[in-house]
């Protein structure tokens, strides 16, 4: 009797796989008959009894909520088992719906799974689920915690071996996703653990850009500190400032053209010509006739605000206009350091369309607003550029006094604050604008850019043969466009990229 007992449990033993696997099938038979109920009564009692195969049916029946209610936990459970016994397609369901489960569902059905047991069995099965998500889980759902700004949950996903770096479908990296919500903590936690700060979506979007979006100016400071590229383009062009400017938000926006612009004082040179330029920060000054002794035209005083860029460090000399016209219309032939003079406003705009032409660059005159700011280095409270002293100007400026009736070459003299020689005195200097006598009593604030039309244009910062009062940093003087003098030269600008 005894020996029968035997025979019969271990023929039990056997049979239950072959059951379970009989089971497996036949639910299989069912569900592609849309039998979804009879699928279930198969499938259930298998995958209770530690059938893989039908513990990932059941996960899918739980997933999709067809004849049973919809339970990511419990779905997730029963892939988890079922990928632990070595089910591949289990291990891609679980992986798949991680991305759309919370960290508080995930630790729930990772709950369920250390604690399940075979139907009738108080141990452990032996191919025992694991005790978290693995690292493609966890990347799968670091997205869904960046975007969220749930920074316990990317602390944690990071500790289990998310990849910081992973992108989504839709190809977006955690830190565009954290980025774009305004998620500044959590930003944070992915830079320190190796996020790349410039890695861009599909569309070209970065996480810079995200943050201008949103709007977040201490984030867009963090990217910059880490090394975010400020001039990133994406598909349609557009820049973090561009997605500033669209929100409208104006710390962000005058954060962004803060750090986008170059240092004050940085040097940039001309490869066509060696002209040497000086990065000038923009701001706002107080424009006219500050000290009271000036002419009707340089009244009433008016804040202006000019925005950043580069000015030509000393007047175009005769070397450079001579390697960029091929002649030399000067009065005073003594060097190729000396400027360049007899040069007409129209004549100056025809070297400007070479010399960028040639160079790739965008040169042009300086408005009247930008020449005064930069004379009175960056808007200070200045008579001629460099002092408020008449018997200092000698030290920065050839003006009748000193020149001995001629033109002197550039760079003698001591620069002003912004390190710009010669902006009083030697040679008249074009501007842009159209000339106005009574244009500073309708100036607009913000980069004035002169009169629409006129008959002639601005002079600004005196000559050789004028005295200290007429090189003062505010007078203006205009001449027709057409006229040619030995006292009247220019220098360029270039506004920043």
């Amino acid at each position: 009797m005894r020996l029968f007992i035997m025979i019969f449990v271990l023929a039990l033993l056997l049979l239950v796989p072959c059951l379970a696997s009989a089971d497996v099938a036949e639910g299989l038979k069912a569900y592609q008959a849309n039998d979804v109920k009879t699928a279930l009564s198969h499938w259930k009692p298998a995958a209770e009894q530690g059938n893989p195969d039908a513990q990932y049916w059941l996960g899918r029946l739980y997933e999709e909520g067809r004849g049973v209610p919809q339970d990511f936990e419990e779905a997730h459970m029963w892939y988890n088992l079922a990928a632990a016994q070595g089910n591949e397609e289990a291990r891609k369901a679980r992986e798949a719906l991680s991305t759309k489960m919370t960290r508080e569902q995930l630790v729930d059905a990772q709950k369920r799974a250390r604690t399940w047991r075979p139907l009738g069995s108080t141990k452990a099965p032996t191919a025992q689920a694991p005790a978290g998500p693995s690292p493609q889980e966890a990347t799968a759902v670091l997205f869904r915690a960046a975007e969220q700004g749930n920074e316990e949950a990317v602390k944690g996903l990071l500790s289990r071996g998310a990849n910081v770096n992973g992108r989504d479908a839709a190809g977006w990296t955690p830190l565009l996703r954290a980025a774009v919500g305004g998620h500044l903590a959590v930003a944070r936690i992915l830079i320190e653990a190796g996020a790349d700060v410039n890695a861009a979506n599909p569309d070209g979007n970065t996480p810079l850009m995200g943050a201008a979006l949103a709007g977040n100016k201490e984030l867009v400071e963090l990217l910059h500190q880490k090394g975010a590229k400020l001039d990133a383009k994406n598909q349609k062009g557009q820049t973090a400032l561009t997605f500033a400017q669209q929100k409208g938000n104006n710390e962000v926006l005058a954060l962004l053209r803060k750090v986008s612009e170059p240092q004050a004082g940085e040097l940039m040179r001309d490869p066509t010509t060696g002209m040497e330029f000086i990065f000038v920060r923009g701001g706002c000054f107080q424009m006219g006739d500050t000290f009271g002794d000036g002419d009707s035209s340089e009244k009433p005083v008016h804040e202006v605000c000019v925005g950043g860029f580069y000015m030509g460090k000393y007047e175009v000399t005769q070397g450079q206009w001579q390697r960029v016209m091929g002649n030399n219309p000067s009065y005073f032939k003594k060097g190729d350091n000396y400027p360049v003079e007899q040069v007409s406003w129209n004549d100056a705009q025809d070297f400007i369309r070479r010399l960028s032409q040639s160079s790739g660059q965008t040169y042009r005159l300086p408005t009247e607003a930008e020449w005064e700011y930069a004379a009175r280095g960056g808007g200070k409270s200045e008579k001629w550029a460099g002092t408020n002293l008449e018997y200092q100007l000698g030290e920065y400026g050839w003006f009748s006094a000193n020149s001995g009736s001629q033109t002197r070459p550039v760079g003698q003299k001591r620069p002003n604050g912004l390190g710009l020689h010669d902006m009083s005195g030697n040679v008249w200097e074009w501007c842009q604008d159209w000339y106005d006598e009574g244009y500073y009593g309708k100036s607009p604030k913000d980069n004035p850019k002169g009169p629409d039309s006129g008959q002639s244009r601005v002079l600004r910062g005196g000559s050789w043969n004028f005295n200290a009062w007429l090189s003062r940093a505010p007078y203006r003087v205009r001449n027709s466009p057409t006229d040619r003098y030995n006292n009247i030269g220019f220098r360029l600008v270039l506004s920043p990229r």
